[in-house]
C-alpha cells in the first residue's frame, strides 16, 4: 500500500516539475518578431496619410501577445499592416539593447510620436484614431503609452531570473501542497 503511495506521489511529482518548466519555457522564449515592413521612423514627421477613399485595411500592433494599438492610417503608401509589422521589430530591436524601457511621447505634426528610451519606435496620426468612437489622437498616444508600459514590464518580469526563481518556488511549494507533503 505504501509504495503505490509513493509511486503516485513520484508521478505527481514528475507533472508538477513537467508542468512548471513548461511554464517557464513559455514565459522565458519571447515571440519572433515579424518580418518585411519599410521603416516607419525613416519617415518624415510631415508626411500626409493617403485619403480615406483609398485606404487599406487597418491592423493592430502586437507586443506581448497584447494589443497595443489599431493603425488606420496609410502613410507615403505604407499600408497599416506593414507599419504594425515595422513597430513591431522596431520595439524589439529596443527591447534586446536593454536599458530602462522609459515610454514617453512627443508632438510631432498630425500627430504624436511615440518614444522607449528616447527611439521613436512609432507614430499615431490623426488618421489612425477612430472617428466613429470620437477619439482623439492624444486619447489613443496615451492608451498606447499605457498600454505598452504593461507589456514591457511584462517582458522585462520575463527575462528577469530573480523572479523566475521564486516563480518556480511557488510553483513547487503549490505542488507541494497539493501532494500533502
Amino acid at each position: 500500500m505504501r509504495r503505490a503511495v509513493d509511486s503516485r506521489r513520484g508521478a505527481l511529482l514528475k507533472v508538477g516539475a513537467c508542468c512548471a518548466i513548461a511554464l517557464l519555457w513559455s514565459t522565458a522564449v519571447p515571440a519572433a518578431p515579424t518580418q518585411g515592413a519599410a521603416n516607419q521612423a525613416a519617415l518624415p514627421a510631415e508626411a500626409a496619410a493617403v485619403p480615406a477613399e483609398v485606404r487599406s485595411p487597418p491592423a493592430d500592433v502586437q507586443i506581448a501577445n497584447r494589443r497595443i494599438v489599431t493603425l488606420r492610417a496609410d502613410v507615403l503608401g505604407t499600408p497599416p499592416a506593414d507599419r504594425a509589422a515595422a513597430v513591431q521589430e522596431r520595439i524589439a530591436a529596443v527591447v534586446a539593447e536593454g536599458g530602462p524601457l522609459g515610454v514617453g511621447t512627443r508632438d510631432i505634426q498630425d500627430g504624436i510620436a511615440v518614444l522607449i528610451d528616447g527611439h521613436v519606435v512609432m507614430r499615431v496620426f490623426d488618421e489612425d484614431v477612430d472617428a466613429e468612437v470620437e477619439e482623439t489622437t492624444t486619447a489613443v498616444a496615451t492608451r498606447v503609452v499605457d498600454r505598452l508600459r504593461l507589456a514591457l514590464g511584462e517582458i522585462r518580469e520575463a527575462r528577469d531570473s530573480r523572479q523566475m526563481l521564486v516563480a518556480v518556488g511557488y510553483a513547487l511549494l503549490a505542488t507541494f501542497v497539493m501532494l500533502g507533503v
